[in-house]
């Protein structure tokens, strides 16, 4: 697993100029830079620079130390975890606030109607 860790630390760092002139609202053309797509990097890049080769290269020097990359992984995923925790604590909140009884009344709901043949009676006694 570390060698694509590094794989990815490669890539990202090898079109890092690329995503930054992306626009936020850009997001399939994020996807498109970061699986590397012909679009944007078509073959001839190898030829021409060495480009992909660069990339795999890149990703056998790079020097990780497991220790740290595990750290840094636990710490997200509890970073993650918490997150996660406060945004479940949210639905709660609102599934229980749309199912309290607190309800919009509209005027032409009162709740104290008179039922429909008393008001026929009493309009037809008039």
């Amino acid at each position: 697993h570390m060698f694509l860790f590094k794989l990815s630390l490669a890539i990202t760092d090898a079109i890092a100029g690329k995503i930054l002139e992306a626009k936020a609202t850009e997001v399939n053309k994020l996807f498109e830079l970061l699986r590397l797509d012909a679009k944007h990097f078509p073959d001839r890049l190898e030829e021409e620079s060495g480009f992909f080769s660069g990339i795999v290269k890149a990703a056998k020097e790079m020097e990780l130390d497991a220790g740290e990359v595990k750290g840094v992984r636990e710490s997200q995923m509890a970073a993650l975890q918490e997150k996660l925790v406060q945004v479940r604590k949210k639905e709660q909140e609102l599934k229980d606030a749309a199912d309290s009884d607190d309800e919009i009344v509209f005027s032409d709901e009162d709740e104290d109607e008179e039922d429909e043949a008393e008001r026929l009676a009493r309009l037809a006694a008039a």
